[in-house]
Order: structure tokens, then C-alpha cells, then sequence
């Protein structure tokens, strides 16, 4: 057996093999990495049309097609909540020039609630509760339950819709877990935010 290995070895098929074997994972070592190159040129070269701000927009102004400007943008540096339309749209915060106009910057027709954005049941008492309606802008306020002073935990959230004791709001999932213990505490009250 020993002869056979050392015929076999000295015979240089083992550095025959051992060349072949490093070519192949050479190979695709340099396939892989092409693979990966290909994919990002294509994500790059992936081109979408967004609306971006011409000027300063203050909130609960209009948005018109004479304070926008259409323009491609490549896929990766596109929001993914970018906003397809601007018809019927409002600021909903200042948006400054050259901002991307997303679903969280607008209301109006375009917006709905993306990823970053959930919607919260909050319970109310329709006695102490200001008349609402959908699409206001109201303020949180969570009291404490040891008594210490109330504080406010969002404000000029968008209302969604009413029910007789439930106000449904739209809320940033960053302060979901502030708002959600306030309200399995039961201690919020929501006021109307100021104009």
C-alpha cells in the first residue's frame, strides 16, 4: 500500500490534483464576486421618479406641482416610502428644498401608513375628549400613575378615525412602546393639537 501512495505521489498527480482543486475554488471565488459586482451596477442603475421640494414647504400648506420638481433617482438612494403622486397632497411637517417627498412628510390622498408607521386604538372618555375628526392633528399626554405631573408623550399625531370611546391614531413605531404602556395603563388623554 505504502508503494502505491509514494508511485502515486512521486507519478505528480497529487500536484496535478491539488492545481486543479485551487482553480475550481479560484473559480468561483471570482464568480461569486462578479455575481455581487452585477447585482449592486444593477441596483444602482435601477432608476425611479420622485417628487422632490422646489422650496421650503410649511405644514398644512398645499402641495402643487409648481412647488415640486419631478426627477429620477436611483433605487438605493430612493425612500421607500416615497410618494407615487401629489394630487389633493398637504405638508404635514416643514419640508425643506430638496427633500424627497414621502408618505410621512404629506397627507392628503398619498399617504397611508408605511413600515415605520403603526396605528394606535387609544381609549378615551367622550365627555373630556375635544370633537374630533379624521385627519386632525391632536396631542398625547401620559399621566402618571405615582401621581407625579403628566407629560407629553407625542404631539401632532394624525388622527385615522373615531369610534364612540376609541380615537385611532397613526404614531411612529420609535414611540409605540411609550404610547402602548400609557394605554394598557389607561392613563392618556388626548388633546387637540394647536394649528
Amino acid at each position: 500500500m505504502r508503494r502505491r501512495w509514494k508511485r502515486f505521489v512521486a507519478s505528480g498527480r497529487v500536484r496535478m490534483i491539488a492545481i486543479v482543486a485551487i482553480a475550481l475554488v479560484a473559480g468561483s471565488f471570482v464568480e461569486f464576486r462578479s455575481r455581487s459586482a452585477d447585482a449592486t451596477r444593477n441596483s444602482w442603475q435601477a432608476v425611479g421618479t420622485v417628487f422632490v421640494a422646489r422650496e421650503p414647504i410649511d405644514v398644512g400648506a398645499s402641495i402643487t406641482p409648481d412647488r415640486v420638481i419631478v426627477t429620477p433617482a436611483p433605487a438605493l438612494l430612493t425612500p421607500v416610502d416615497a410618494v407615487s403622486s401629489i394630487a389633493g397632497a398637504t405638508a404635514a411637517r416643514p419640508i425643506g428644498r430638496g427633500e424627497i417627498l414621502t408618505s410621512r412628510a404629506i397627507v392628503g390622498p398619498t399617504s397611508a401608513p408605511e413600515q415605520a408607521w403603526r396605528w394606535i386604538a387609544i381609549p378615551v372618555d367622550p365627555v373630556a375628549t375635544p370633537k374630533l375628526a379624521r385627519d386632525d392633528r391632536v396631542d398625547l399626554v401620559g399621566l402618571d400613575p405615582f401621581g407625579a405631573a403628566a407629560s407629553v408623550i407625542a404631539t401632532s399625531v394624525r388622527v385615522i378615525d373615531l369610534g364612540q370611546k376609541t380615537v385611532v391614531v397613526e404614531i411612529d413605531e420609535v414611540a409605540l412602546p411609550r404610547i402602548a404602556g400609557s394605554v394598557a395603563s389607561g392613563l392618556i388623554i388626548v388633546v387637540r393639537a394647536p394649528n
